[in-house]
């Protein structure tokens, strides 16, 4: 009975010690199973990835941009199964250039690992669905729609990075001046956004964005951009009175305080063959219209009417868009038309 507990307890310091030596080699050599990969810098159009050191023959690299209908995978997989990138041995990182910036992309890394020179070879992945490059602003900030009627505006930008961007938004209206906050709102995934508002005036608008990367795959610090410009906002001028007289039209409209100018628009058709009639100061609210494309008017035909005011600030003209139409017949009363 001893001798066999004597044999069990050397058998386990054995196995104790193999494990130790084991367990030594591991420490000391750096060799790993598995190649963590992890994204390190996000750069200006470019993306460099790290990953463990592993005793692998070679390291074949993938990588495909992430658009709102294709999450990149199938692209970066067949690059890396290809081989159209490889890598030495040893080797532990890779930079990624001439990519977009604003941009998502998804890394896909194969390599063919080995524990020892006699173990057998096996083929291993690692991959980084959500890598970025650097985010230098949101861009394509406007003035999607002024609804007048219920007294709301939507703006509206260009999205940052692709499908699953990990990027939320800041808007912020101010008034005209841009100083006095009207409305600020964080942590917006959507990129528009609605208002309420005043007829008649002008606001301003302007939007940053906030990426914070995914722990799990990226070592990079959060990003937060710069705010655009302001944006400036303001509603289409009314039509009050648009009339035919002695072959000329007269059009008045709405004033918008702080408009640098208006531009006039008439056709003989509700939805095509505007053509501008005139293009005023913003102190004006009236213009008279002597023709029509060389012809002078008619009070017994039909006219569609419709004005754009602009604003310019910075060396940048903003407009208001075209929401409305208004129909004149002869000097009948004006009616308006949703467009």
């Amino acid at each position: 009975m001893d001798s066999v507990l004597l044999r069990s307890k050397s058998s386990l310091v054995k196995l104790v010690i193999a494990l130790g030596l084991f367990a030594a080699f591991y420490v000391f050599s750096g060799v790993k199973a598995e190649a963590k990969m992890m994204q390190t810098v996000e750069g200006d159009g470019s993306i460099t990835v790290s990953w463990d050191n592993v005793t692998a023959t070679d390291f074949s690299l993938g990588i495909c941009k992430t658009t709102d209908t294709d999450d990149g995978m199938t692209g970066a997989k067949a690059m890396a199964d290809g081989r159209t990138l490889v890598l030495p041995a040893g080797t532990t990182t890779y930079t990624f250039v001439g990519l977009e910036n604003n941009s998502q992309y998804y890394i896909y890394l194969n390599y063919t690992y080995k524990y020892s020179e006699t173990s057998t070879p096996s083929v291993r992945t690692e991959r980084i669905p959500y890598a970025y490059t650097a985010v230098t602003g949101v861009t394509g900030l406007n003035q999607a729609k002024w609804w007048k009627y219920i007294k709301q505006v939507d703006v509206s930008w260009d999205k940052v990075a692709g499908k699953y961007s990990g990027v939320t938004y800041d808007v912020m209206f101010m008034d005209a001046a841009g100083k006095k906050v009207i409305e600020s709102k964080t942590g917006l995934t959507s990129t528009s956004y609605s208002h309420a508002i005043k007829n008649n005036q002008i606001y301003t608008v302007k939007v940053r964005a906030i990426r914070t990367p995914d722990a799990e795959y990226s070592t990079c610090p959060t990003t937060v951009t710069p705010w655009t410009n302001v944006c400036y906002l303001f509603t289409q001028p009314t039509v009050t009175s648009a009339k035919v007289s002695g072959g000329k039209m007269k059009i008045n409209w709405g004033k918008i305080k702080g408009a640098s100018g208006y531009t006039v628009y008439v056709s003989t058709k509700r939805n095509s063959g505007y053509k501008k009639v005139a293009s005023v100061k913003g102190s004006k609210s009236s213009v008279t219209v002597k023709k029509l494309k060389g012809k002078k008017f008619k009070s017994s035909k039909t006219y569609y009417v419709y004005i754009v005011a602009k604003k310019k600030a910075g060396g940048v003209t903003y407009t208001t868009g075209v929401n409305y139409t208004y129909i004149a017949k002869g000097s009948s009363r004006v009616r308006e038309s949703y467009k």
